[in-house]
């Protein structure tokens, strides 16, 4: 076995070794042109058709693979059914404020209910704007115009 065939393999080795360590594919083209030019060393030819090979091998698939390997990682915002009381009118269930939660009914549903500010306080019977989900809590502040 010639020198540039084993160096091909341990470009090869390391590329796939710094893979393996990352949570996304950032060199795992690279490794598969050092073993096309592993390829070319081994049957003799010359040193930059080596290197013509890796960087051809390794642009050909980054290319065609990116976009998909780009698609199958992205992270997905995965909507459930609870983001649908975002920007609905609750009815307030028990006292919200001054640093404790209560209840809120909104979409025929019980809720635990905080509010954004420690000034901010609601009695049972209040109208309440759904301003977010955190956890399994909504977010609540005064209705302005309970029937909008």
């Amino acid at each position: 076995m010639q020198y540039a065939t084993i160096i091909w393999l341990v470009i090869a080795v390391v590329f796939a070794a710094v893979e393996l360590s990352t949570t996304q594919l950032v060199s795992v083209w690279f490794a598969a042109g050092a073993l096309g030019a592993m390829l070319c060393a081994a049957l003799q030819l010359p040193f930059w058709l080596q290197f013509l090979a890796f960087a051809v091998v390794s642009a050909v698939l980054m290319f065609f693979t990116r976009p998909i390997v780009r698609r199958a990682t992205e992270g997905h915002i995965v909507r459930t059914n609870a983001d649908r009381v975002i920007g609905q009118i609750a009815l307030v269930l028990s006292e919200i404020g001054g640093g404790a939660g209560g209840q809120v009914k909104c979409c025929g549903s019980v809720w635990s209910a905080v509010v954004p500010s420690s000034d901010i306080r609601l009695a049972p019977g209040d109208h309440a704007l759904v301003l977010a989900i955190e956890g399994v809590k909504l977010v609540v502040d005064r209705a302005d115009n309970p029937n909008s």
